[in-house]
């Protein structure tokens, strides 16, 4: 019959959604994706910026400049940008990411082609039918419900870097609320991800801090989440101390398995002090496993 000492079971409910991947350079951070950028979007709680774009078109080549304008770049890290286009016309540019040659979109940094044409899909949200003008800007909220849009005839939709500025402001106003920037998300996920990685290794005391210092952010979602993880991990404590107890006292006095649960109960008792498992955990070193 084969003896089993004490088994951890981890179960992590991960954070809906991928983790945001890398930048090719330092521009837009263009979502994936219209379902992602809604998932991005109400996780963090502003606004989207959905612009329609399309080749050979002038007033869409000049967006392409304000879309690189430094201001812009760095105003748009407070909402979650979708570009929509459904033509490849401009081309691409290899760039080297992780010493490999990736084929990025000419017109918009960051992305590949086959992103800003699967996007153009998301534009039946917006115009059912008929002719419309381009280019044109479309302000969300972040379950992509329309706030306003701005276009006009003949390419008199352009907008200059500081008139997008100018309406992001005003986008951000109409969503109520805390809000997190996207270094601010991607920090908060990031922690999360090396939380459940501390707990996978049982290193109590670290994820412990981390999903503490999650608990304690501004966005209630996050805030949720983390206390969550947190209580999660001390219950899982307290588990434990019952199944090394229970162990303790069935296993022969020589056995690994008698052996095993001391450390195992002071290792809970000093990391995870001054919780329900850390209390557990030193009663039991007093009173049975002595």
């Amino acid at each position: 019959m084969m003896k089993r000492g004490i088994v951890l079971s981890i179960t992590c409910v991960l954070l809906a959604g991928a983790a945001p991947a890398p930048q090719a350079t330092e521009g837009v951070a263009w979502a994936a994706s219209w379902e992602d950028a809604k998932a991005e979007a109400v996780e963090r709680n502003v606004p989207i910026f959905f612009t329609v774009q399309q080749d050979e078109n002038p007033g869409c080549k000049q967006m392409e400049g304000a879309f690189r304008d430094a201001s812009f770049i760095t105003a748009s890290r407070k909402v979650v940008c979708v570009v929509s286009n459904p033509d490849t016309k401009h081309g691409i540019r290899e760039t080297m990411v992780n010493k490999e040659k990736v084929p990025f979109c000419r017109a918009y940094d960051g992305m590949r082609c086959e992103v800003h044409m699967r996007c153009q899909q998301a534009l039946s949200n917006f115009i059912k039918d008929g002719d419309f003008d381009i280019p044109m800007q479309i302000w969300c909220r972040p379950d992509g419900k329309e706030l306003f849009k701005f276009s006009g005839p003949n390419g008199s939709g352009t907008q200059s870097p500081a008139a997008l500025v100018k309406d992001l402001d005003r986008a951000m106003e109409r969503v109520s609320g805390p809000k997190l920037t996207r270094r601010e998300w991607e920090d908060l996920k990031r922690l999360l991800n090396e939380g459940d990685n501390a707990q996978g290794k049982m290193e109590w005391k670290l994820c412990l801090a981390i999903f503490k210092k999650v608990s304690d952010s501004k966005n209630e979602r996050f805030s949720k989440l983390g206390k969550d993880r947190y209580d999660n991990v001390v219950h899982q404590g307290v588990a434990i101390v019952k199944r090394a107890v229970a162990q303790y006292e069935k296993a022969p006095p020589d056995s690994k398995e008698h052996k095993e649960v001391k450390p195992m109960l002071q290792k809970i008792a000093k990391e995870m002090k001054g919780t329900e498992a850390g209390d557990a955990a030193e009663k039991a070193l007093k009173e049975v496993v002595k």
